[in-house]
C-alpha cells in the first residue's frame, strides 16, 4: 500500500525545513549588519525565545498549551523591552536613527519568519493565510534591509530570502497540487 501525496507531503517538509534554515542563516547575517555587539545579543535574545516557544508549541508541551496566553503576553512584553532597550541604547550611543532601523527590522523580520514557519504545515485555512502573509512580509522586510544597509556584509541576507521563498513556493505548490487532487482541505 502507497500512502496518497507522499511526494507532496516530503515536499511540504522540505519546504518548511527550508525555512528553518534561513531563520538560522538570517541569525547569522543578522550578526554581520547589526555590527554592534549589545544590539545583537538584544536581537538574539529576542529571537532565541521567540524560536523556542514555536518550538515547544509546535510539539506540544503541557506547560506551553496551558498557558498559552500568559507566555503569548510575557513574550510580547519582553519583546517591546527589547525594543525600548534598543531604541535607547543606539541613541545613547549615537548609533542613529538608520542603526536603530535596521535592529528593528530585524527583530520583525525574525518575528515574522519565525511565525512563517510556525504555520508552515498547518491545515487551518486561518493559519495558512498567516502563514502566507507572514512569509511574503519577511521577504519584503528582507529586502528592505538589504538595501538600507549600507556595509558589504548585507549580501548575507540574500541567502535567507531565496531559502525564505523557495520554502514558501515549495508549500504552496505542494498544497495546490494537493487540493487540486482532493488530498487536502483546509479547515
Amino acid at each position: 500500500m502507497s500512502v496518497k501525496g507522499k511526494v507532496e507531503t516530503i515536499i511540504r517538509l522540505i519546504g518548511s525545513t527550508s525555512i528553518l534554515i534561513s531563520i538560522i542563516l538570517s541569525i547569522l547575517a543578522n550578526f554581520m549588519i547589526i555590527y554592534d555587539i549589545i544590539l545583537f545579543v538584544l536581537y538574539l535574545i529576542f529571537t532565541l525565545a521567540l524560536l523556542s516557544m514555536s518550538i515547544m508549541k509546535k510539539t506540544e508541551q503541557g506547560f506551553f498549551i496551558k498557558y498559552n496566553l500568559v507566555i503569548f503576553i510575557v513574550t510580547l512584553v519582553l519583546s517591546l523591552i527589547l525594543i525600548l532597550v534598543g531604541y535607547i541604547y543606539s541613541f545613547n550611543k549615537n548609533l542613529g536613527f538608520n542603526f536603530f532601523s535596521l535592529y528593528f527590522i530585524s527583530i520583525l523580520s525574525s518575528f515574522l519568519n519565525i511565525v512563517c514557519w510556525h504555520y508552515s504545515l498547518s491545515i487551518y485555512r486561518i493559519k495558512k493565510y498567516y502563514f502566507t502573509i507572514s512569509g511574503i512580509g519577511n521577504l519584503i522586510l528582507n529586502l528592505f534591509s538589504f538595501i538600507v544597509s549600507r556595509n558589504n556584509n548585507a549580501l548575507f541576507i540574500i541567502l535567507p530570502i531565496h531559502l525564505t521563498l523557495i520554502g514558501l513556493l515549495l508549500i504552496l505548490v505542494s498544497e495546490n497540487i494537493m487540493k487540486k487532487k482532493g488530498y487536502l482541505n483546509y479547515i
